[in-house]
């Protein structure tokens, strides 16, 4: 029950686990994950320029409140290590889930922002930032929130989308990721896929999503 301490135990099992692996999963939980894999990740890659992406519905960048940290603290954290070296792109973003307070934030802080209703509309719009991020990043940490897919692809959230983004466009965006890395010999080294509840989760169907979404990483 003592997040704080889970992080930072995460973050010591992310560092050891690196000396020894190239690809590295993380599972959660919340995206409260975030914070203890980042922690793990710089402590391993301590002279890399680490770029950021996140595929999810929030942006995940609000302020820690009287009560800690939580799963909607952890880019706002990870930013309050270094505001200097902070590159943080979020694809796949709900205007209806984030408050004015939290674009306003992202905007201050230069956060690249594609929202979900741009991918729908044009499956390549994250094509260009992910190209830019990739090309001046040492490499790149990428985590997943489920809960940016449909609820019919992942009903086994916290915060089920209405709209959300198709498996078939996920699939899209990871491969363009993965593919714009390869070429420009930038290591993905670790992923996270965050907010997969199995009590929720009807027939397996959010876990099985996830499981795909991780074959691809493997196999990339």
């Amino acid at each position: 029950d003592d997040l704080e301490e889970g992080q930072s135990l995460l973050a010591s099992h992310v560092t050891d686990a690196l000396r020894s692996h190239d690809h590295l999963i993380v599972l959660g939980g919340g995206h409260e994950t975030a914070w203890g894999s980042y922690q793990g990740l710089s402590k391993h890659y301590q002279e890399k320029k680490i770029g950021i992406i996140n595929l999810d519905a929030h942006l995940d960048l609000r302020n820690i409140g009287p009560d800690g940290p939580s799963s909607g603290t952890p880019f706002n954290q990870i930013r309050e290590l270094a505001p200097e070296n902070f590159d943080y792109l979020c694809i796949g973003v709900a205007e209806e889930a984030n408050t004015s307070a939290l674009f306003e934030r992202a905007e201050n802080w230069n956060v690249s922002i594609v929202k979900d209703t741009a991918l729908i509309d044009d499956v390549g719009a994250a094509d260009d930032y992910i190209d830019q991020m990739i090309e001046r990043s040492d490499i790149v940490y990428l985590t997943i929130d489920i809960d940016l897919l449909s609820h019919s692809q992942a009903p086994g959230v916290s915060a089920p989308a209405t709209r959300g983004v198709s498996l078939a466009i996920v699939e899209y965006v990871l491969n363009h990721i993965f593919t714009s890395a390869k070429t420009a010999n930038c290591p993905i080294p670790l992923m996270d896929i965050v907010e997969v509840s199995p009590p929720y989760d009807r027939d397996s169907v959010t876990a099985k999503t996830a499981a795909l979404l991780i074959r691809q990483y493997l196999c990339n």
